[in-house]
């Protein structure tokens, strides 16, 4: 099995099958965790099914404009709030 790990981040995803209900959840930590031998400061992960199957283009548009962004990824690392998250976040696309 391949990492999740690219640059500063990871994105691990979950089964479809085993998806009740579509969430993201993001975890930063501003030291870094290791993940699988590479230290990432921000998880993306994805839990999606076939209730988001429209929108998955858009999503995976907008994920791909923030993690692009490494200014975006460095600031995102020092937020300290779920509201700071966000607004980065928000900036970033």
């Amino acid at each position: 099995m391949s990492s999740t790990a690219l640059n500063d981040f990871a994105m691990p995803h979950a089964e479809i099958a085993y998806v009740n209900e579509p969430v993201i959840s993001i975890y930063v930590n501003p030291q870094g965790i290791d993940w699988n031998g590479t230290v990432v400061h921000s998880v993306f992960f994805f839990a999606l099914n076939e209730q988001v199957k429209p929108e998955l283009n858009s999503l995976y548009e907008t994920f791909n404009e923030i993690v692009s962004n490494q200014q975006a990824l460095t600031t995102l690392r020092a937020s300290s709030s779920f509201e700071e998250l966000v607004k980065i976040l928000k900036e970033a696309v």
